[in-house]
Parts: structure tokens; C-alpha cells; sequence
């Protein structure tokens, strides 16, 4: 939407307004290009946005982060996208997502638990209780008067070869029932 030093800016939603001081204080790598993924949220953002603010705050969490050669943006489009497809990505270990938050102090989504896989349910009412027990209200809230509830969990595995985000939303619409948590 916007990079340091860009003339012009998509000013939709208030995104990039939130996240300008945050890329004006970021230092760039060594060598390479490093991209930090951000979840931006509140005020207008979303559907959701009461969720997290009552009134008009905008609050962000840093995600993830891939770093990429200059070389990897001379192919063709064909190609990146299948290096994109096909997890060509660099993204930064949990580690290093981690130590790169601290330094440059960024606040972090969230981190509910360390789940076997196994013992993830197999059904909808399965994972629909699964959320309900890990997560009653939002972590995230800007301010007393958030509403207060979770839109979902991010689910990945330690390798980083599946992510998938199990949203209330989904799982009441597909039980046939609003519950609202």
C-alpha cells in the first residue's frame, strides 16, 4: 500500500496513516529486501473493527517477516508466481520473528499455544468447541469499550508448510447457528 518514501499512498481505511511511523523508523537489511506482514485493525477496518475499539483507535501486529534477493524480482510474472505457489518464500523461524519484534519494537499477534497436530479436532463442531476453549475474547482490544470478541485462530505448523485461520464466523455460519461465542 505504501513504502517509505513513496510519493503517492493508498489512503483507504486509515492503513497506511497507522503504519507510517512504524516504516519511517524501520532501518532496511544489510542487503536484500525484507517485508514485514502487519495486521492492522480497529477503527473502520474491518467489519470487525468494534471488536477492538469503541471508539476510533487503529492498532497494529507484526505477523510475519520474508526477506527476498533483488533477483527474485528480475523473472518473469510466470515465474514468481510459481516461486510464490510453491512456498519459494523466505520467512523469517519463529525465533527470528520473535528476536526481530523485540528489536524493533513491534507488537506480535498473539501466541494462544503449542497444539499437536493430532490433537487438533477432525469435525466442525469438533474445532467450533476447539475456539470456544482457547480463545473467549479478543487479546487485542485498544480500549474499555471494545466489543470484545475473537474473530478466529491462526493455526500453523512449525515447518511452515500449512496456515489456516479457523474463524467463529465460519464455523457458526456452517453449524447454522449465530452464537456469538
Amino acid at each position: 500500500m505504501h513504502g517509505r518514501g513513496d510519493v503517492i499512498a493508498n489512503p483507504a481505511l486509515g492503513i497506511v496513516d497507522a503504519l507510517r511511523p512504524l516504516a519511517e523508523r524501520l532501518t532496511p537489511p544489510a542487503a536484500g529486501i525484507r517485508v514485514h506482514y502487519l495486521e492492522v485493525y480497529g477503527d473502520k477496518i474491518g467489519q470487525a473493527s468494534r471488536q477492538y475499539t469503541g471508539g476510533a483507535a487503529v492498532g497494529y501486529r507484526l505477523f510475519d517477516i520474508a526477506t527476498f534477493e533483488p533477483a527474485d524480482l528480475d523473472r518473469s510474472l510466470e515465474a514468481i508466481a510459481s516461486w510464490r505457489d510453491t512456498g519459494g518464500q523466505r520467512f523469517y523461524s519463529e525465533d527470528r520473528l520473535v528476536d526481530a519484534a523485540v528489536r524493533d519494537v513491534i507488537p506480535l499477534t498473539p501466541r494462544l499455544a503449542t497444539v499437536n497436530a493430532d490433537d487438533l479436532p477432525a469435525n466442525i463442531q469438533g474445532m467450533q468447541d476447539f475456539l470456544r476453549s482457547h480463545l473467549t475474547t479478543t487479546l487485542v482490544a485498544l480500549d474499555q469499550q471494545a466489543a470484545g470478541l475473537p474473530e478466529g485462530i491462526v493455526l500453523r505448523t512449525t515447518d511452515r508448510s500449512r496456515i489456516a485461520k479457523a474463524r467463529f464466523k465460519d464455523y457458526e455460519r456452517t453449524l447454522g447457528r449465530d452464537t456469538k461465542h
